[in-house]
């Protein structure tokens, strides 16, 4: 009789608002951009608009009227924001994630335009011991192609904040015991599928809390 591995569960993490504290990052960009002399409704749109194309400092700043000759020579002030990123981590992340590594993978799935993402989790340096993979989606891949590429036999969890991304996963992996990330902060409103496609928490310690009980030390 031979005995076969056992198979480490995946917790599939999402970054922005969920791991980072994008509202921190996003508000120190609007006021340099503010300093700058912008109107807050034109940086606003401008950068909804680049959510969806690919955003970057250099394209914000273009597509708020800079020169691409202006825009390559302040860029790097608003590039600077990123190197205290360990700063921007959520409260408690790092504590949870070990924890939580005791037991399983820690696998970071996060969307966005890849440079400024890869740029971002760069500057991660806490979280970069903790981490054992990372998936930077973008267009043509979702969070839920991803993790589904699992496979079903992997026991996973997923920790995110978006219900989009979320009913996307649990589409595409049924088994994945999904988990709502609800920082207060953020301001989250209330979703039909909360406590029905998943779980919803309001502190990653509490999400740890969840998954430690599925899946004890040995």
């Amino acid at each position: 009789m031979t005995n076969e591995p056992t198979v480490r569960p995946a917790v599939f993490l999402d970054l922005d608002r969920t791991l980072y504290d994008t509202g921190a990052l996003v508000a120190a960009a609007y006021d340099k951009l503010r300093a700058m002399g912008h109107d807050s409704a034109d940086i606003e749109r401008c950068m909804n608009e680049l959510n969806d194309i690919g955003f970057s400092f250099s394209h914000l700043l273009e597509r708020l009227g800079h020169s691409s000759a202006m825009a390559a020579v302040v860029t790097p002030e608003f590039e600077r924001m990123l190197t205290g990123g360990n700063g921007l981590l959520m409260e408690g992340v790092l504590p949870a994630l070990q924890r939580i590594s005791k037991v399983a993978d820690c696998i970071l799935v996060t969307c966005g335009y890849p440079p400024y993402q890869i740029e971002k989790y760069r500057h991660l340096s806490e979280l970069h011991p903790l981490i054992t993979e990372c998936h930077f989606v973008w267009r043509s891949m979702t969070k839920g192609d991803v993790i589904r590429g699992y496979g079903v036999n992997r026991p996973s969890a997923y920790f995110e904040n978006s219900t989009t991304h979320l009913a996307d996963v649990k589409a595409k992996s049924p088994l994945t015991v999904c988990v709502r990330a609800m920082w207060f902060m953020f301001k989250p409103v209330a979703h039909p599928d909360d406590g029905r496609l998943w779980q919803t928490v309001d502190s990653i310690g509490k999400f740890a809390d969840l998954v430690c009980n599925m899946w004890p030390a040995a």
